[in-house]
């Protein structure tokens, strides 16, 4: 049952320039929990261009779009200092924004010319799912294709589309969510462009039909790792179904998969024990979903590898989730991960933008480790609670949960070093934990934090439509300057963190697709929305430089 009750939308005026700040923060009791705990809390061709590499993509953007193929579109304190001025980043970036095929392949960006886009489980969900897409360029038509492999040949799911440059598209299909554990021969969408173009998956698109949304970045195919460790959230409600699925780009991937519980049977997959590697193979465009035995167990920790040359996209969620356990209302979670080899050790832990002007409202927080004596520090304002007074130490898949807020006027953002890469997983709460007249305002939302390493000096960003409220989170270095389609985002909209190295930003911006930048300075971008029990929370672009190479 994905809603108990309904409510009047309560509409947030969106905007019209960037500047001014949102929200306020408050005080709430707080709970720390490991892992160990949280069971008591809670063809085209019959080569691919995944096959044919960045080559044939570069052919294919040569050859451009014919005329009637296509459909157009147009700190001070006493917690610890950090030194995170001097954060090492990649010597020689590549392009911000590739323009091409062939730079994107060889680029290390979420930009890119092909993605696979899933319809993950849902419950109760028969809407239509949308992948979206975004040109990127400043010049140039791109070409995109949706495609799905039936009988071993990618077929047009939808006529493909022209967009026009700094455009956005919706490619919306009947609902085809995956369902239960097993291989699912043709579960995911390919998406293919002839320029380089920025990919979400939403699901679906309009929150305010379904009150089950959720989005998420997708990466190219070119970032997906072959090592990848999975961080999931486990319910205690009675609709509980989190959920691991793994979609392959190229025929032949073996992956082996050592769950941290006990896991489901089901097509093409035995039951298996916690701690026991399965081996699949996958051919391309195939899915292979795994869910606990225990519905109410929590799939983090979980081992995903594959052969070095044929790497995986890997998703993580829930068909619907309630945070905390007991308000309402539930929603569904999805989420890409980022393979290990990408995770970094330093972040800026932003606070969800708060949906209620008078009631404290916590974010869940997990970190989870990827090497075993991991210690992270944390560094915070005194006035902020829920995060341990000292250093944590984890072991390998191990994860900490801790709802983290503060009172009135203070913002609830926080620092996070490890020593090792670590994983860093935000959640947003069911809306019931607001006050009246917000408590139908948004729902559980689930977004995996690029490290400050994976930061870019430039983004193009999608704000969707038929949202109540959508908010642009903004992380970055004191003193510099970030422009929104040109504009300078106004000094007042920045809250400093700690000693005032860095800075963390929200405001409510407008649809489409925006353009924000710095001087060439580094810095993140979170995109958040809700509105009646509902909500979405996304990446707005990363690096994907793989700063862990050992994995």
């Amino acid at each position: 049952m994905p809603r108990l009750r309904e409510g009047a939308v309560v509409g947030l005026a969106l905007l019209l320039w960037a500047g001014l700040s949102v929200g306020c923060r408050g005080d709430d009791t707080t709970s720390v929990y490991t892992e160990s705990a949280a069971d008591e809390v809670e063809d085209s061709a019959a080569e691919t261009p995944s096959e044919a590499g960045a080559e044939a993509a570069s052919e294919a953007s040569e050859e451009g779009p014919g005329e009637d193929e296509v459909s157009e579109e147009s700190e001070e304190s006493s917690e610890p200092k950090f030194d995170l001025a001097d954060v090492d980043l990649p010597p020689e970036p590549p392009p911000m924004i590739p323009t091409t095929c062939a730079e994107a392949a060889a680029g290390e960006t979420s930009v890119g010319c092909e993605f696979f886009t899933v319809d993950l489980d849902s419950n109760l969900d028969i809407t239509p799912f949308a992948a979206v897409v975004s040109n990127v360029q400043d010049g140039g038509e791109a070409l995109v294709h949706l495609d799905r492999r039936v009988d071993g040949a990618w077929e047009p799911v939808v006529e493909p589309a022209l967009v026009a440059p700094l455009s956005v598209h919706e490619f919306q299909v009947e609902d085809f969510h995956l369902e239960g554990p097993g291989i699912n021969p043709g579960g995911a969408y390919r998406i293919t462009s002839d320029l380089p173009i920025i990919a979400y998956q939403f699901n679906p698109i309009d929150g305010a039909s379904s009150y089950l949304s959720d989005a998420s970045l997708l990466y190219p195919v070119p970032s997906w790792d072959h090592r990848n460790q999975v961080v999931n959230y486990a319910d205690l409600s009675d609709h509980a179904n989190p959920f691991l699925t793994i979609a392959a780009g190229v025929d032949q991937t073996v992956v082996t998969v050592t769950p941290s519980v006990s896991t489901l049977g089901g097509p093409g997959l035995e039951a298996t024990a916690a701690g026991e590697p399965v081996l699949v193979e996958l051919q391309a465009g195939d899915t292979l979903t795994f869910n606990p035995e225990d519905p109410h167990a929590n799939l983090s920790g979980t081992l995903v590898e594959s052969d070095p040359e044929r790497p995986v996209a890997v998703f993580s969620g829930h068909g619907c989730a309630n945070i905390p356990k007991d308000p309402c209302c539930c929603d569904h979670l999805e989420e890409q991960l980022a393979g290990v080899r990408l995770w970094g050790k330093k972040f800026i832990a932003p606070h969800m933008p708060i949906r209620d002007g008078y009631v404290p409202e916590a974010t869940l927080w997990q970190i989870y480790a990827s090497e075993d004596g991991t210690v992270v520090e944390l560094d915070y304002s005194p006035m902020v609670t829920g995060l341990p007074a000292g250093p944590l130490e984890l072991d390998a898949g191990e994860v900490a949960d801790f709802y983290v807020n503060a009172p009135f006027g203070v913002e609830a953002d926080f620092r996070v070093e490890a020593s090792a890469p670590i994983a860093l997983v935000s959640y947003m709460l069911s809306a019931q934990v607001l006050s009246q007249p917000f408590q139908n305002q948004g729902d559980p939302a689930m977004v995996h934090i690029p490290p400050i390493e994976q930061y870019l000096p430039r983004y193009v960003a999608l704000v969707p439509g038929t949202w109540d409220a959508d908010v642009l989170v903004l992380m970055r270095k004191a003193g510099s300057t970030i422009t929104l389609d040109d504009f300078p985002v106004a000094e007042e909209t920045f809250t400093p963190l700690g000693d005032a190295t860095w800075e963390v930003g929200r405001y409510q911006i407008w649809d489409g697709v925006h353009t924000i930048e710095s001087g060439g300075e580094p810095f993140g971008v979170l995109v958040v929305g809700w509105d009646n029990y509902d909500s979405y929370a996304y990446v707005g672009g990363a690096g994907t430089v793989k700063i862990n190479p050992q994995g």
